[in-house]
């Protein structure tokens, strides 16, 4: 799996990271924190991390395009919650590489995990780890804050009405048998 190295040891330094990424460091351990804005300019900075994190694991791993993915259907989410942009910061996201596998299969994966966090108007890549996982890999998940989630439920609510709660069983016969459903 390591091929030679210690398990804990980091994964080989990519080639050309100073050129392309001065500010990364090419010893990253297996899960960090980062802070890395999701844009076209950073996404080479973006797989060079991915690419420390993954070590030679290449099936199953996140590379940019799904940290880009994941960035834009959770902006879309936020946007059919109608959380104004401004209100937006604070966000976060949750996600696992390797997607869905058959229930026969029955060997681990080296799956990536990441989590991005929404800024003042972009989304920040903020975490990655490295990860074994059996079976299918966990489905995104977007995590609000307090005050999203009060906007994304009042949306919510607004689709619908609620009925009255009947107060007592002899209500309850008596609505019943007025539409016929009891027996006399």
């Amino acid at each position: 799996m390591n091929a030679g190295r210690p398990p804990d040891s980091p994964a080989p330094a990519q080639a050309g990271v100073s050129e392309y990424a001065p500010n990364l460091p090419t010893n990253l351990p297996k899960g960090i924190k980062m802070k890395i804005k999701i844009t076209e300019a950073n996404r080479h900075a973006i797989n060079v991390m991915l690419g420390e994190i993954n070590g030679k694991s290449l099936a199953h791993t996140a590379n940019d395009k799904n940290i880009f993915e994941l960035a834009e259907l959770m902006e879309m989410n936020l946007e059919k919650f109608n959380i104004a942009k401004k209100d937006r910061s604070g966000a976060r996201a949750y996600a696992m590489s390797g997607g869905s596998v058959p229930t026969a299969y029955k060997y681990s994966r080296i799956v990536t995990a990441y989590g991005i966090e929404r800024g003042a108007s972009d989304w920040f890549l903020s975490y990655a780890k490295r990860d074994e996982t059996y079976g299918s890999a966990a489905k995104p998940r977007l995590s609000l804050t307090p005050a999203q989630r009060d906007v994304a439920v009042s949306k919510f609510t607004a689709q619908f009405s609620v009925q009255q709660v009947v107060e007592s069983a002899e209500a309850a016969r008596t609505q019943t048998r007025n539409f016929g459903l009891v027996n006399k």
